[in-house]
């Protein structure tokens, strides 16, 4: 799948994300089932997010290991938002410099 900055994706558990930053191709995933295109007829069918899934919350960034691929949380939900099978990574806030 084509990753673009922009596109809105839902998971099976709740979670909805933008991508943020995207270079190449690859699969966003929520474990091993396919995140689908917000807008789109979405059906999980049987599928299910996993129980011991992580919470994903509002506001958050997600990055995958390499940093190709960088994720926006707009709506929480329990995902376990992987790329290409990696697992993908919280991004910590940057620390600014103190203004004294």
């Amino acid at each position: 799948m084509n990753l673009k900055t922009g596109q809105r994706y839902v998971g099976p558990g709740g979670a909805e994300m933008i991508v943020s930053k995207a270079s190449g191709e690859g699969d966003l995933t929520d474990g091993d089932v396919p995140l689908q295109i917000k807008g789109a007829s979405v059906d999980f069918g049987s599928a299910s997010t996993a129980e011991d899934a992580p919470e994903v919350t509002m506001g958050k960034r997600l990055t995958s290991p390499d940093g190709s691929v960088s994720v926006l949380i707009t709506k929480a939900g329990k995902c376990d938002l992987r790329l290409n099978g990696e697992p993908m990574e919280l991004q910590e806030a940057k620390q600014l410099p103190s203004s004294d």
